[in-house]
């Protein structure tokens, strides 16, 4: 796959990230409250990502589709959205560019958690203004969970 300048591929290839937004891995990041919000509509799949956050001190809520994600979002207000793209009610690009352009939530750090693996998708979503796109397959829960970490530092 290609990426523009400000995008790259990690070794994984399972998530690409602008570089002149992402900081350095942190493992010493405090989790302590850190509210995250995962929108995300298998049961069994957020239910994983949740047991591994909150095991690592996160304070996490989840959605089982974009409507319901994008209202929790604006009660809960999170630090850090992990957000599936396939959805039901309302698409990960919808719920994306609601944050996103609202001046009030774009500083939002929104991670597209996906098994979605087309170029376009992944171009739409940064132009959107997602902070990481990491594709489920590639990644245990516990490397999400230190990829969150870096957007912490």
């Amino acid at each position: 796959m290609r990426f523009s300048s400000g995008e790259r591929k990690n070794r994984h290839n399972g998530i690409m990230g602008r570089n002149d937004i992402k900081p350095k891995k942190g493992e010493n990041v405090d989790t302590t409250k850190t509210k995250i919000l995962i929108i995300e509509d298998d049961f069994y799949i957020h239910d994983l990502y949740k047991r591994q956050l909150e095991k690592e001190g996160f304070e996490v809520r989840v959605a089982e589709d974009g409507q319901k994600g994008f209202s929790l979002f604006q009660d809960f207000k999170p630090k850090v959205v992990l957000l599936d793209l396939m959805l039901p009610a309302q698409s990960g690009f919808d719920v994306l560019r609601s944050i996103k352009e609202n001046e009030d939530t774009k500083s939002t750090v929104v991670l597209l958690l996906t098994n979605v693996t087309q170029d376009e998708s992944i171009k739409e979503g940064f132009k959107l203004g997602a902070d990481g796109y990491l594709v489920k397959s590639a990644y245990t829960p516990a490397q999400v969970v230190s990829e969150v970490k870096t957007f912490l530092v």
